[in-house]
């Protein structure tokens, strides 16, 4: 499931979620009015379940894929130079690190050319024309 879908999900509960909680409010408040329950029930029972729904959406969070932070994973789509000419292998220098890079689509580029990750191949990254 992409990163979109993750996010589309989590705030779909979350307009369920508030849904819920204002139906919820608006019943303890018609039980206060009929006498059924007192004041301090109604702030205790919002009270809870806004600390429910806070924990759930901090739980949920921690569940939608990230973008990695660290590896050779995390260079996917950052911008570099060329160091060399890149004729099937070359050289470019991304985050102040060089890397041994090959063209992704086969095209030549040339030396001081602003390139894009677009893979990564043990140490080799795969780059096109930024």
């Amino acid at each position: 499931m992409s990163r979109r879908k993750y996010l589309e999900a989590y705030i779909a509960l979350i307009d369920e979620f508030l849904i819920i909680a204002v139906i919820i409010a608006l019943a303890l408040i018609a039980l206060r009015m009929q006498g059924w329950i007192s004041v301090k029930t109604v702030f205790i029972a919002i009270a809870v379940s806004i600390a429910a729904g806070l924990g759930l959406f901090k739980a949920l969070a921690k569940v939608i894929p990230r973008k990695p932070v660290v590896g050779a994973e995390s260079l996917i789509g950052k911008k570099g130079t060329a160091k060399t000419d890149i004729n099937g292998e070359g050289y470019v220098l991304i985050e102040g690190e060089l890397w041994r890079a090959r063209s992704a689509k086969g095209e030549r580029i040339k030396m001081g050319e602003r390139v894009r990750v677009v893979g990564v191949y043990g140490l080799t990254v795969l780059v096109e024309r930024a």
